[in-house]
Protein backbone atom coordinates (compact mmCIF):
# COMPACT_ATOMS: atom_id res chain seq x y z
CA UNK A 1 0.00 0.00 0.00
CA UNK A 2 2.94 2.58 1.07
CA UNK A 3 4.66 1.93 -2.06
CA UNK A 4 1.64 2.42 -4.22
CA UNK A 5 0.55 5.62 -2.83
CA UNK A 6 5.06 6.63 -3.37
CA UNK A 7 4.26 5.80 -7.03
CA UNK A 8 1.00 7.56 -6.92
CA UNK A 9 2.36 10.78 -6.56
CA UNK A 10 5.40 10.16 -8.42
CA UNK A 11 4.62 8.86 -11.64
CA UNK A 12 7.77 9.62 -13.27
CA UNK A 13 9.87 8.19 -10.88
CA UNK A 14 7.57 4.49 -11.02
CA UNK A 15 7.76 4.48 -15.36
CA UNK A 16 11.59 4.90 -14.91
CA UNK A 17 11.70 1.82 -11.67
CA UNK A 18 9.67 -0.38 -14.15
CA UNK A 19 11.55 0.02 -16.81
CA UNK A 20 14.62 -0.69 -15.25
CA UNK A 21 12.98 -3.61 -13.10
CA UNK A 22 10.69 -5.05 -15.84
CA UNK A 23 12.71 -5.30 -18.66
CA UNK A 24 11.39 -8.16 -21.01
CA UNK A 25 14.74 -10.18 -20.50
CA UNK A 26 14.80 -10.11 -16.62
CA UNK A 27 10.34 -11.25 -16.50
CA UNK A 28 9.21 -12.66 -19.69
CA UNK A 29 12.47 -14.13 -21.10
CA UNK A 30 12.42 -17.51 -19.93
CA UNK A 31 14.92 -19.36 -17.99
CA UNK A 32 17.82 -19.63 -20.42
CA UNK A 33 17.10 -16.18 -21.95
CA UNK A 34 17.11 -14.84 -18.44
CA UNK A 35 20.25 -16.42 -17.22
CA UNK A 36 22.21 -15.55 -20.56
CA UNK A 37 21.06 -11.79 -20.18
CA UNK A 38 21.89 -12.31 -16.41
CA UNK A 39 25.57 -13.16 -17.61
CA UNK A 40 26.19 -10.45 -19.94
CA UNK A 41 24.88 -7.41 -17.94
CA UNK A 42 25.35 -8.65 -14.59
CA UNK A 43 21.76 -6.59 -13.85
CA UNK A 44 20.52 -3.07 -14.72
CA UNK A 45 19.12 -1.60 -11.31
CA UNK A 46 20.63 -1.90 -8.02
CA UNK A 47 18.04 -2.15 -5.00
CA UNK A 48 16.57 0.93 -3.82
CA UNK A 49 15.41 2.52 -0.88
CA UNK A 50 12.28 4.88 -0.60
CA UNK A 51 11.67 6.66 2.64
CA UNK A 52 7.77 6.58 4.04
CA UNK A 53 7.62 10.62 5.14
CA UNK A 54 8.11 11.36 1.31
CA UNK A 55 4.77 9.57 0.66
CA UNK A 56 2.92 11.08 3.52
CA UNK A 57 3.83 15.01 2.81
CA UNK A 58 1.28 15.01 0.15
CA UNK A 59 -1.67 14.79 2.66
CA UNK A 60 -0.37 17.51 4.92
CA UNK A 61 -1.03 21.26 4.55
CA UNK A 62 2.10 23.64 3.42
CA UNK A 63 2.00 25.44 6.91
CA UNK A 64 1.56 22.22 8.58
CA UNK A 65 4.90 21.18 11.10
CA UNK A 66 6.40 17.56 9.48
CA UNK A 67 7.67 15.60 12.58
CA UNK A 68 6.96 11.97 11.27
CA UNK A 69 9.83 9.93 11.46
CA UNK A 70 11.14 8.89 7.81
CA UNK A 71 11.19 5.02 7.57
CA UNK A 72 12.41 3.42 5.12
CA UNK A 73 11.32 0.74 1.36
CA UNK A 74 13.71 -1.22 0.29
CA UNK A 75 12.69 -1.88 -3.57
CA UNK A 76 14.45 -4.69 -4.59
CA UNK A 77 16.75 -5.02 -7.60
CA UNK A 78 18.86 -7.08 -9.58
CA UNK A 79 21.67 -9.09 -7.73
CA UNK A 80 24.62 -9.45 -9.73
CA UNK A 81 25.82 -12.23 -8.34
CA UNK A 82 22.65 -14.23 -8.38
CA UNK A 83 22.53 -13.15 -11.95
CA UNK A 84 26.24 -14.66 -12.67
CA UNK A 85 25.16 -17.89 -10.89
CA UNK A 86 21.61 -18.61 -12.56
CA UNK A 87 23.72 -17.54 -15.78
CA UNK A 88 26.23 -20.14 -15.57
CA UNK A 89 23.40 -22.99 -14.18
CA UNK A 90 21.49 -21.90 -17.15
CA UNK A 91 24.41 -21.53 -19.98
CA UNK A 92 26.02 -25.26 -18.63
CA UNK A 93 22.42 -26.84 -18.80
CA UNK A 94 22.18 -25.57 -21.89
CA UNK A 95 25.17 -26.97 -23.49
CA UNK A 96 24.40 -29.83 -22.27
CA UNK A 97 20.84 -29.74 -23.96
CA UNK A 98 23.05 -29.03 -27.05
CA UNK A 99 25.15 -32.35 -26.64
CA UNK A 100 22.03 -34.45 -26.43
CA UNK A 101 20.41 -32.63 -29.46
CA UNK A 102 23.32 -33.30 -31.32
CA UNK A 103 23.80 -36.80 -30.70
CA UNK A 104 19.76 -36.97 -31.61
CA UNK A 105 20.78 -35.84 -34.98
CA UNK A 106 23.16 -38.19 -35.44
CA UNK A 107 21.54 -40.99 -34.57
CA UNK A 108 18.25 -40.06 -36.32
CA UNK A 109 20.78 -39.99 -39.47
CA UNK A 110 22.39 -43.06 -38.54
CA UNK A 111 18.91 -44.65 -38.28
CA UNK A 112 18.03 -43.09 -42.06
CA UNK A 113 20.86 -44.51 -43.40
CA UNK A 114 20.12 -48.12 -41.38
CA UNK A 115 16.10 -47.67 -42.76
CA UNK A 116 17.50 -46.89 -47.20
CA UNK A 117 19.94 -50.01 -46.25
CA UNK A 118 17.65 -52.85 -44.93
CA UNK A 119 14.07 -51.22 -46.21
CA UNK A 120 12.74 -52.17 -42.39
CA UNK A 121 12.65 -49.98 -39.54
CA UNK A 122 14.57 -51.18 -36.75
CA UNK A 123 12.72 -53.08 -33.74
CA UNK A 124 12.95 -50.97 -30.49
CA UNK A 125 14.65 -53.54 -28.73
CA UNK A 126 17.27 -53.63 -31.40
CA UNK A 127 17.88 -50.11 -31.02
CA UNK A 128 18.19 -49.56 -27.31
CA UNK A 129 20.88 -52.76 -27.53
CA UNK A 130 22.78 -51.10 -29.91
CA UNK A 131 22.32 -48.31 -27.82
CA UNK A 132 23.54 -49.96 -24.84
CA UNK A 133 26.24 -51.64 -26.50
CA UNK A 134 27.65 -48.20 -28.20
CA UNK A 135 27.00 -45.65 -25.31
CA UNK A 136 27.48 -47.93 -22.30
CA UNK A 137 30.13 -45.98 -20.91
CA UNK A 138 28.67 -42.76 -21.41
CA UNK A 139 25.19 -43.37 -19.95
CA UNK A 140 27.13 -44.89 -16.73
CA UNK A 141 28.98 -41.76 -16.40
CA UNK A 142 26.29 -39.78 -17.23
CA UNK A 143 25.44 -39.09 -13.24
CA UNK A 144 29.18 -38.69 -12.55
CA UNK A 145 29.28 -36.14 -14.90
CA UNK A 146 26.24 -34.13 -13.77
CA UNK A 147 27.50 -33.96 -10.18
CA UNK A 148 30.85 -32.94 -10.95
CA UNK A 149 29.73 -30.32 -13.51
CA UNK A 150 27.33 -28.64 -11.16
CA UNK A 151 29.23 -29.46 -7.99
CA UNK A 152 32.95 -28.76 -9.09
CA UNK A 153 33.21 -27.13 -12.15
CA UNK A 154 30.77 -24.52 -11.93
CA UNK A 155 32.01 -23.00 -8.36
CA UNK A 156 35.24 -23.27 -10.23
CA UNK A 157 33.95 -20.99 -13.63
CA UNK A 158 31.99 -18.82 -10.90
CA UNK A 159 35.19 -17.60 -9.20
CA UNK A 160 36.94 -17.14 -12.18
CA UNK A 161 34.06 -14.73 -13.99
CA UNK A 162 34.54 -12.86 -10.42
CA UNK A 163 38.37 -12.15 -11.65
CA UNK A 164 36.67 -10.05 -14.52
CA UNK A 165 34.34 -8.09 -12.44
CA UNK A 166 35.11 -4.82 -9.97
CA UNK A 167 32.94 -6.85 -7.44
CA UNK A 168 34.73 -5.80 -4.18
CA UNK A 169 33.41 -3.85 -0.83
CA UNK A 170 32.03 -0.63 -3.13
CA UNK A 171 30.42 -2.93 -5.02
CA UNK A 172 28.27 -5.47 -2.85
CA UNK A 173 24.68 -6.68 -4.41
CA UNK A 174 21.98 -5.73 -4.10
CA UNK A 175 23.13 -2.45 -2.89
CA UNK A 176 25.48 -2.28 -5.91
CA UNK A 177 25.69 -3.64 -9.12
CA UNK A 178 29.24 -5.43 -10.17
CA UNK A 179 30.31 -4.62 -13.82
CA UNK A 180 32.77 -6.65 -16.10
CA UNK A 181 35.83 -4.67 -16.45
CA UNK A 182 37.81 -7.38 -18.65
CA UNK A 183 41.31 -7.73 -17.92
CA UNK A 184 41.83 -4.54 -15.45
CA UNK A 185 42.24 -6.41 -12.34
CA UNK A 186 45.51 -8.37 -14.53
CA UNK A 187 46.71 -5.51 -15.82
CA UNK A 188 47.22 -4.06 -12.08
CA UNK A 189 48.94 -6.51 -11.11
CA UNK A 190 51.56 -6.66 -13.78
CA UNK A 191 51.82 -2.99 -13.86
CA UNK A 192 52.19 -2.83 -10.54
CA UNK A 193 48.63 -0.27 -9.88
CA UNK A 194 46.61 0.38 -7.30
CA UNK A 195 42.86 -0.35 -7.07
CA UNK A 196 41.27 1.93 -4.59
CA UNK A 197 44.14 3.69 -3.44
CA UNK A 198 45.60 -0.15 -2.87
CA UNK A 199 48.88 -1.30 -4.06
CA UNK A 200 47.84 -4.67 -4.99
CA UNK A 201 50.07 -4.94 -7.81
CA UNK A 202 53.50 -4.08 -5.83
CA UNK A 203 52.26 -6.18 -2.88
CA UNK A 204 51.89 -9.35 -5.03
CA UNK A 205 54.98 -9.77 -5.86
CA UNK A 206 56.03 -9.58 -2.79
CA UNK A 207 53.99 -11.74 -1.00
CA UNK A 208 54.74 -14.23 -4.24
CA UNK A 209 58.58 -14.09 -3.52
CA UNK A 210 57.74 -14.39 -0.11
CA UNK A 211 55.59 -17.80 -0.74
CA UNK A 212 57.81 -19.25 -3.12
CA UNK A 213 60.80 -19.27 -0.64
CA UNK A 214 58.58 -20.74 2.39
CA UNK A 215 57.62 -23.34 -0.19
CA UNK A 216 60.99 -24.38 -0.93
CA UNK A 217 62.61 -24.66 2.10
CA UNK A 218 59.49 -25.87 4.23
CA UNK A 219 59.77 -28.84 1.56
CA UNK A 220 63.21 -29.30 1.72
CA UNK A 221 63.76 -28.89 5.75
CA UNK A 222 60.64 -31.37 5.98
CA UNK A 223 62.04 -33.97 3.34
CA UNK A 224 65.53 -33.88 4.14
CA UNK A 225 65.16 -33.61 7.84
CA UNK A 226 63.06 -36.85 8.09
CA UNK A 227 65.61 -38.15 5.55
CA UNK A 228 68.36 -37.95 8.56
CA UNK A 229 66.46 -38.98 10.88
CA UNK A 230 65.38 -42.45 8.87
CA UNK A 231 69.26 -42.97 7.85
CA UNK A 232 70.22 -42.74 11.74
CA UNK A 233 67.15 -44.83 12.65
CA UNK A 234 68.27 -47.94 10.05
CA UNK A 235 71.80 -47.58 10.94
CA UNK A 236 72.55 -51.24 12.58
CA UNK A 237 74.70 -49.22 15.68
CA UNK A 238 71.44 -48.03 16.81
CA UNK A 239 69.86 -49.71 19.84
CA UNK A 240 66.01 -49.54 20.80
CA UNK A 241 65.28 -48.49 17.25
CA UNK A 242 61.77 -49.22 17.45
CA UNK A 243 61.29 -46.94 20.39
CA UNK A 244 62.97 -44.15 18.96
CA UNK A 245 60.40 -44.41 15.68
CA UNK A 246 57.77 -44.48 17.60
CA UNK A 247 58.63 -41.59 20.04
CA UNK A 248 59.52 -39.63 16.95
CA UNK A 249 56.53 -40.29 14.90
CA UNK A 250 54.51 -38.28 18.05
CA UNK A 251 54.62 -35.04 16.23
CA UNK A 252 52.60 -36.34 13.04
CA UNK A 253 49.73 -38.19 15.53
CA UNK A 254 48.86 -34.80 17.33
CA UNK A 255 46.46 -33.01 14.99
CA UNK A 256 48.41 -30.24 13.25
CA UNK A 257 45.81 -27.81 14.53
CA UNK A 258 46.39 -28.49 18.02
CA UNK A 259 50.24 -28.16 17.56
CA UNK A 260 49.92 -25.15 16.00
CA UNK A 261 47.48 -23.33 18.54
CA UNK A 262 50.41 -24.55 21.44
CA UNK A 263 52.55 -23.38 19.07
CA UNK A 264 51.00 -19.93 19.36
CA UNK A 265 50.20 -19.45 22.68
CA UNK A 266 54.06 -20.83 24.05
CA UNK A 267 55.96 -18.44 22.01
CA UNK A 268 53.78 -15.24 22.76
CA UNK A 269 55.40 -12.24 23.71
CA UNK A 270 54.18 -13.11 27.31
CA UNK A 271 54.09 -16.75 26.75
CA UNK A 272 55.60 -19.42 28.52
CA UNK A 273 59.08 -19.70 26.53
CA UNK A 274 59.98 -16.32 26.76
CA UNK A 275 59.55 -16.68 30.16
CA UNK A 276 62.08 -19.34 30.92
CA UNK A 277 64.29 -17.88 28.26
CA UNK A 278 64.17 -14.83 30.86
CA UNK A 279 64.79 -16.09 33.55
CA UNK A 280 68.20 -18.42 32.69
CA UNK A 281 69.71 -14.83 31.84
CA UNK A 282 69.46 -15.53 28.01
CA UNK A 283 67.93 -11.68 27.81
CA UNK A 284 70.52 -10.34 29.70
CA UNK A 285 73.16 -11.75 26.82
CA UNK A 286 70.76 -10.49 23.96
CA UNK A 287 70.64 -7.12 25.69
CA UNK A 288 74.59 -7.42 25.51
CA UNK A 289 74.48 -7.85 22.05
CA UNK A 290 71.91 -5.40 21.01
CA UNK A 291 69.70 -8.02 19.99
CA UNK A 292 67.04 -7.56 22.45
CA UNK A 293 65.94 -4.35 24.87
CA UNK A 294 65.85 -1.07 22.25
CA UNK A 295 63.96 -0.09 19.51
CA UNK A 296 64.86 -1.46 15.55
CA UNK A 297 65.55 2.42 14.98
CA UNK A 298 67.99 2.53 17.13
CA UNK A 299 69.52 -1.20 16.33
CA UNK A 300 72.97 -0.90 13.95
CA UNK A 301 72.88 -1.89 10.14
CA UNK A 302 73.98 -5.20 8.65
CA UNK A 303 74.15 -7.85 11.21
CA UNK A 304 72.15 -6.01 13.85
CA UNK A 305 69.53 -5.63 12.12
CA UNK A 306 68.95 -9.06 10.95
CA UNK A 307 69.08 -10.40 14.23
CA UNK A 308 66.33 -7.59 15.72
CA UNK A 309 65.04 -10.18 18.29
CA UNK A 310 62.48 -7.85 19.27
CA UNK A 311 62.43 -4.72 21.99
CA UNK A 312 61.33 -5.68 25.49
CA UNK A 313 60.69 -9.45 25.17
CA UNK A 314 62.01 -12.15 21.76
CA UNK A 315 58.74 -11.58 19.50
CA UNK A 316 58.47 -14.70 17.85
CA UNK A 317 55.79 -13.97 16.25
CA UNK A 318 55.06 -10.47 16.01
CA UNK A 319 58.34 -8.57 15.19
CA UNK A 320 57.05 -6.01 12.95
CA UNK A 321 60.35 -4.39 12.57
CA UNK A 322 62.25 -7.33 11.39
CA UNK A 323 59.22 -9.99 9.55
CA UNK A 324 62.40 -11.82 8.43
CA UNK A 325 63.26 -12.93 11.81
CA UNK A 326 59.73 -14.36 12.34
CA UNK A 327 59.27 -15.92 8.83
CA UNK A 328 62.51 -17.95 9.57
CA UNK A 329 61.58 -19.48 12.29
CA UNK A 330 57.97 -20.13 11.43
CA UNK A 331 60.47 -22.32 8.66
CA UNK A 332 61.99 -23.99 11.48
CA UNK A 333 58.53 -24.53 13.42
CA UNK A 334 57.42 -26.30 10.21
CA UNK A 335 59.51 -29.08 10.83
CA UNK A 336 58.21 -30.32 14.31
CA UNK A 337 54.92 -30.87 11.85
CA UNK A 338 56.15 -32.07 8.85
CA UNK A 339 59.55 -34.20 9.21
CA UNK A 340 57.84 -37.38 11.14
CA UNK A 341 55.95 -38.14 7.91
CA UNK A 342 59.17 -38.40 6.15
CA UNK A 343 60.68 -40.31 8.50
CA UNK A 344 58.44 -42.87 7.95
CA UNK A 345 58.11 -42.91 4.59
CA UNK A 346 61.87 -42.92 3.65
CA UNK A 347 62.29 -45.66 6.53
CA UNK A 348 60.34 -47.85 4.53
CA UNK A 349 61.58 -47.25 1.62
CA UNK A 350 65.20 -48.01 2.55
CA UNK A 351 63.65 -51.55 4.13
CA UNK A 352 62.68 -52.11 0.67
CA UNK A 353 66.23 -51.69 -0.72
CA UNK A 354 67.73 -54.55 -2.11
CA UNK A 355 70.30 -55.88 0.45
CA UNK A 356 72.45 -57.86 -2.32
CA UNK A 357 73.39 -54.14 -3.74
CA UNK A 358 74.97 -53.10 -0.33
CA UNK A 359 76.93 -56.53 -0.13
CA UNK A 360 78.03 -56.00 -3.29
CA UNK A 361 79.48 -52.30 -2.70
CA UNK A 362 81.17 -53.83 0.14
CA UNK A 363 82.81 -56.86 -1.45
CA UNK A 364 83.38 -54.16 -4.14
CA UNK A 365 85.50 -51.58 -1.32
CA UNK A 366 82.73 -49.41 -1.09
CA UNK A 367 82.58 -47.07 2.25
CA UNK A 368 79.51 -46.09 4.20
CA UNK A 369 79.44 -42.68 2.35
CA UNK A 370 80.34 -43.95 -0.77
CA UNK A 371 77.19 -46.19 -0.74
CA UNK A 372 74.48 -43.95 0.84
CA UNK A 373 75.39 -41.30 -2.33
CA UNK A 374 75.29 -43.83 -4.69
CA UNK A 375 72.88 -46.14 -3.45
CA UNK A 376 70.93 -45.08 -1.14
CA UNK A 377 70.45 -41.61 -2.00
CA UNK A 378 69.35 -42.67 -5.38
CA UNK A 379 67.14 -45.15 -4.83
CA UNK A 380 65.42 -43.09 -2.42
CA UNK A 381 64.86 -39.51 -4.77
CA UNK A 382 63.66 -41.79 -7.32
CA UNK A 383 60.61 -43.13 -4.98
CA UNK A 384 60.01 -39.97 -3.95
CA UNK A 385 60.38 -36.96 -5.85
CA UNK A 386 56.65 -37.25 -7.14
CA UNK A 387 55.64 -36.68 -3.53
CA UNK A 388 58.48 -34.40 -3.12
CA UNK A 389 56.90 -32.17 -5.88
CA UNK A 390 53.13 -32.58 -4.71
CA UNK A 391 54.54 -31.07 -1.26
CA UNK A 392 55.78 -28.19 -2.88
CA UNK A 393 52.94 -27.61 -4.30
CA UNK A 394 50.91 -28.51 -0.49
CA UNK A 395 53.26 -26.31 1.27
CA UNK A 396 52.61 -23.28 -1.77
CA UNK A 397 49.11 -23.30 -0.40
CA UNK A 398 49.94 -24.39 3.58
CA UNK A 399 47.50 -22.22 5.10
CA UNK A 400 47.26 -23.99 8.75
CA UNK A 401 50.64 -23.31 9.25
CA UNK A 402 50.61 -18.84 8.76
CA UNK A 403 46.70 -18.70 9.73
CA UNK A 404 46.95 -20.80 13.09
CA UNK A 405 50.11 -19.62 14.15
CA UNK A 406 50.46 -16.11 13.55
CA UNK A 407 47.66 -15.31 11.60
CA UNK A 408 49.59 -13.70 8.80
CA UNK A 409 51.21 -10.88 11.07
CA UNK A 410 52.77 -9.15 12.21
CA UNK A 411 51.42 -6.19 10.35
CA UNK A 412 49.20 -5.87 7.48
CA UNK A 413 46.68 -2.77 6.97
CA UNK A 414 46.18 -0.36 4.43
CA UNK A 415 49.62 0.33 3.08
CA UNK A 416 50.28 -2.80 2.08
CA UNK A 417 47.08 -4.16 0.80
CA UNK A 418 46.25 -5.98 3.83
CA UNK A 419 49.08 -8.62 3.44
CA UNK A 420 50.87 -9.42 6.94
CA UNK A 421 54.66 -10.01 7.34
CA UNK A 422 54.12 -13.92 6.75
CA UNK A 423 51.28 -13.83 4.61
CA UNK A 424 51.03 -16.69 1.92
CA UNK A 425 49.23 -16.61 -1.10
CA UNK A 426 46.27 -18.43 -0.05
CA UNK A 427 46.14 -16.49 3.77
CA UNK A 428 46.05 -13.50 2.26
CA UNK A 429 43.24 -14.22 -0.18
CA UNK A 430 41.91 -15.56 3.11
CA UNK A 431 41.49 -12.26 4.57
CA UNK A 432 40.72 -10.42 1.27
CA UNK A 433 37.54 -12.41 1.44
CA UNK A 434 36.57 -13.40 4.97
CA UNK A 435 37.03 -9.87 6.56
CA UNK A 436 33.82 -7.87 6.42
CA UNK A 437 36.13 -4.47 6.77
CA UNK A 438 37.86 -5.77 3.16
CA UNK A 439 36.23 -7.76 1.24
CA UNK A 440 37.97 -7.44 -2.64
CA UNK A 441 36.26 -10.29 -3.72
CA UNK A 442 38.05 -9.40 -7.72
CA UNK A 443 41.55 -9.27 -6.47
CA UNK A 444 41.25 -12.62 -4.18
CA UNK A 445 39.64 -14.11 -7.48
CA UNK A 446 42.69 -12.81 -9.64
CA UNK A 447 45.33 -14.04 -7.17
CA UNK A 448 43.60 -17.84 -6.85
CA UNK A 449 44.11 -18.00 -11.30
CA UNK A 450 47.51 -17.31 -10.71
CA UNK A 451 48.11 -19.68 -8.12
CA UNK A 452 46.82 -22.20 -9.93
CA UNK A 453 48.65 -21.77 -13.57
CA UNK A 454 52.10 -20.90 -11.27
CA UNK A 455 51.74 -24.39 -9.06
CA UNK A 456 50.18 -26.31 -12.04
CA UNK A 457 52.92 -25.03 -14.52
CA UNK A 458 55.87 -25.74 -11.62
CA UNK A 459 54.61 -29.26 -11.07
CA UNK A 460 53.63 -30.26 -14.65
CA UNK A 461 57.58 -29.24 -15.27
CA UNK A 462 59.11 -30.84 -12.55
CA UNK A 463 57.07 -34.59 -12.68
CA UNK A 464 57.94 -34.56 -16.55
CA UNK A 465 61.18 -34.25 -15.33
CA UNK A 466 61.32 -36.80 -13.21
CA UNK A 467 63.30 -40.64 -13.54
CA UNK A 468 59.56 -41.95 -12.20
CA UNK A 469 57.80 -40.48 -15.15
CA UNK A 470 60.22 -41.26 -17.95
CA UNK A 471 60.18 -44.74 -16.94
CA UNK A 472 56.49 -45.07 -17.05
CA UNK A 473 56.22 -43.17 -19.89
Amino acid sequence: MLLRLYFAFDEADFERYETQINNFFYEQGGFFLKGFWGVVTLGETPQRTVFEHRIFDFFLPSTAQRTFESRSIELAGHHSTQLLLRGLISTLLFAYFMIVYIWNIRDALKTAKTIRKTKQVPDQVEYFKDVYEDAFEYIVLMPALALVTFISLMPILFGMFIAFTNYNIRHIPPGQLIEWVGFANFRLIFTLGREGGLPFGQVFFQVLWWTIIWAIFSTLTCFFGGFFQAVILNNKRVTNRKVWRAFLILPWAVPALISQMIFRVMFADTGYINSVLENIGLYDLLHRFGMLGRPFAEAGEGLQRLLYFGDSQIQWLSNEANPWFVRTFLIFLNIWLGFPFFMALMSGVMTSIDRSLYEAASIDGATGSQQFWYITMPLVLFATSPLLIMTFAGNFNNFGVIYFITGGGPGGDFTTAFAGGTDILISWIYKLTTDQEIRWYSMASVFSILIFLIIGSISVWNFTRTRAFKEVD
